[in-house]
């Protein structure tokens, strides 16, 4: 798309500028359609035409058009990119909208005793992510996940005894205590 620029003093006076602002600074012309195909009307008048510069699209940021600028004698459009607030903040401009998994959750004996929250977006270097805090679990949580599922804690009683699987119960308690 083609889009044009009234210059004053090597400035830019007036952007998008078109041919109905033309009419209405020179009523007393005629102008017909396409007059800003021919060169000496535009040169005439100080119109330029401002080649066209995809808008940036980077996460987490805003993608300005700041007005068209002069180079070597060509103009084109120019796009400056200033970082969205937290408010603005879609979810595609995190880039770490997933709440972390894995061991980063469990302790040295492979039970998760942590959870993830949200503490809301924080702007790091260059980008927005997701400001993450591991909380500790509830006692009571830590127990059911170091015991297992009911069918994993019968196959524990009926291969190693009640006495065995009591044994283990008391590890897993003095282990997870009551906080």
């Amino acid at each position: 798309m083609i889009t044009y620029a009234k210059i004053k003093d090597g400035s830019v006076e007036i952007y998008p500028y078109g041919l109905g602002k033309l009419r209405k600074e020179n009523p007393n012309v005629s102008f017909p359609n396409g007059s800003f195909t021919r060169e000496d009307i535009r040169s005439t008048y100080g119109v330029v035409e401002v080649a066209h510069v995809e808008k940036p699209y980077t996460a987490g940021w805003h993608s300005n058009q700041v007005g068209p600028v002069e180079s070597n004698g060509s103009w084109s459009q120019k796009w400056e990119q200033v970082p969205k607030t937290a408010e603005e903040l879609s979810p595609q401009d995190i880039t770490n909208p997933e709440s972390p998994t894995g061991d980063i959750l469990k302790d040295e004996h492979g039970v998760e005793t942590k959870f993830a929250v949200d503490n809301g977006p924080i702007w790091k270097d260059d980008h927005w992510e997701i400001d993450w805090v591991l909380e500790e679990l509830p006692y009571r949580i830590k127990r059911l996940n170091a015991y297992g599922a009911s069918d994993i804690q019968l196959e524990y009683i009926t291969e190693n005894g009640l006495e065995a699987w009591q044994a283990r119960v008391a590890e897993i308690k003095a282990k997870y205590p009551k906080s």
